[in-house]
C-alpha cells in the first residue's frame, strides 16, 4: 500500500468515526426531545389542576359571601 492509499484509508477512518459522534448526538437530542415533550404533558396537566383548584377556591368564597349575604 503506498502512501496515497494509506492517507485515503485514514480521512476515512476519520470520517467513520465524526459520523459515529454525530449520530450519538443524535441520539440524545432525540432522547432530550422526548423528554421535553413528557415535562410539557406534566406541565399542562399541572396547570389544568390549578386551574380546577383556583375555580374551586374562587367558588368556595362566592358561595360563603352569598350565604352571609342571605
Amino acid at each position: 500500500m503506498n502512501d496515497t492509499e494509506q492517507i485515503i484509508l485514514n480521512k476515512l477512518k476519520e470520517l467513520d468515526n465524526k459520523v459515529d459522534k454525530i449520530a450519538e448526538q443524535n441520539e440524545r437530542i432525540a432522547r432530550v426531545e422526548e423528554k421535553q415533550e413528557s415535562l410539557d404533558k406534566r406541565i399542562h396537566s399541572v396547570e389544568k389542576k390549578m386551574n380546577y383548584v383556583w375555580e374551586t377556591i374562587l367558588g368556595g368564597i362566592i358561595v360563603g359571601i352569598l350565604a352571609l349575604l342571605f
